[in-house]
């Protein structure tokens, strides 16, 4: 996974509507972004083409409207990555005692 600026889009599986985007910055293994209500900091390993990672969102804004946006989770992914800036991966979100599943895409803007 190349360092850089991410584009982040998040669709949330087992029929739940939510969905989000939002930007990321991918550099030696940390990962800092989000969107106009959620913050996000965490890390990431990379192993041949497969990434994990582990994130923490944290709201900003008031009233935000998203499961995301209401509270703060923790969160871990998984996932794959093309070496040309295009990377996916599965999650899974713990908000207080209830867990989500999502699949998240990134598409790499510029180098960071």
């Amino acid at each position: 996974m190349k360092n850089g600026l991410y584009s982040l889009h998040v669709d949330m599986l087992d029929g739940h509507p939510d969905r989000g985007s939002g930007v990321i910055v991918l550099r030696n293994g940390e990962m800092r972004g989000g969107n106009g209500s959620v913050g996000i900091t965490g890390s990431y390993t990379v192993s041949g083409n497969r990434w994990k990672g582990e994130l923490i969102t944290k709201p900003h804004a008031s009233g935000g409207g998203t499961i995301f946006e209401d509270r703060e989770s923790g969160i871990g992914v998984s996932g794959t990555f093309d070496g040309e800036g295009f990377a996916e991966a599965t999650g899974t979100a713990l908000l207080g005692k209830t867990s989500l599943t999502f699949k998240v895409t990134l598409r790499r803007l510029s180098e960071a």
